[in-house]
């Protein structure tokens, strides 16, 4: 994969230019620049958790530096070249980028970026057959500088590009590769039944074979894996049918308890002692 020496230099770096004159807290005022609603407010604590930056310092240059001026504990006061200011710049934000891609991978993380799924802030996707499914964002790589973010589709198992110009500049490393097949593992309620064409209209594709253990006519899917680790493609599906046998049990288990305590008392009732 051909790396992007200048993916930092986006509108979202141009516009930090303004920061010099604004005092308020770094997290907040960069997920709301314009094309940053994709980002979650990652929470203090968790940035200041030294297990949660285990392995950062040697991928970010100035880390120490970078890390300050994201905690808010930059001095201000201390003059540096335009240079230096704008490497400044472009370290804290492929740090805040690391720092997210973590983030997002937690409960409180997950359960942001389920609101903005639900809510379909990373789009649908155009496959007129995939009836606007909400979009996933994905990185092509979990190293800064590698690949601008993608969005995917849980539907049709496929890759977009954002279609909007300012999110086609957001690092993929903000989210990693790993991340729609996690959320997904970790809200299987939330997974589509995986599309298909219709092949009542299309009688030559029933001849063709089947090139995948999920009986699917495309072989071109984009492959569902977590940290580099394939997941069996119908995982899923049996994730959503466990978790409705369980609901079935419980309910089944409460009507049980209920015609108990009800034949208890109708004996109790008719017990003349």
């Amino acid at each position: 994969m051909t790396a992007i020496s200048h993916i930092n230099d986006s509108p979202q770096i141009q516009a930090q230019s303004q920061q010099d004159s604004i005092q308020e807290n770094w997290v907040r005022w960069f997920c709301s620049l314009t094309g940053n609603d994709w980002y979650c407010v990652i929470p203090r604590e968790f940035i200041e958790k030294e297990s949660n930056l285990i392995g950062l310092h040697t991928q970010i240059k100035g880390y120490n530096k970078a890390l300050n001026e994201i905690l808010d504990l930059r001095d201000y006061d201390d003059a540096s070249s335009d240079v230096d200011s704008q490497s400044l710049k472009r370290n804290t934000v492929s740090l805040f980028n690391l720092l997210h891609a973590r983030f997002i991978t937690t409960p409180i993380g997950l359960e942001m970026m389920s609101l903005k799924f639900l809510q379909k802030a990373f789009g649908v996707c155009p496959r007129v057959m995939c009836d606007s499914q909400a979009l996933l964002p994905i990185g092509q790589s979990s190293q800064c500088n590698k690949g601008y973010v993608l969005l995917y589709c849980p539907k049709c198992e496929d890759l977009y590009i954002p279609p909007s110009l300012i999110h086609q500049t957001i690092d993929g490393a903000a989210f990693g590769p790993s991340f729609p097949h996690l959320f997904l593992f970790e809200y299987p309620l939330l997974v589509p039944p995986i599309s298909k064409p219709r092949t009542h209209n299309l009688p030559a594709l029933e001849m063709l074979p089947s090139t995948s253990s999920c009986n699917s006519i495309r072989p071109d899917r984009f492959p569902s894996k977590i940290y580099g680790f394939s997941l069996h493609c119908g995982m899923h599906h049996h994730l959503i049918r466990w978790i409705e046998d369980r609901e079935m049990a419980k309910k089944h288990r409460i009507a049980e308890y209920n015609d108990a305590i009800l034949t208890l008392q109708a004996r109790k009732a008719n017990d003349p002692g």
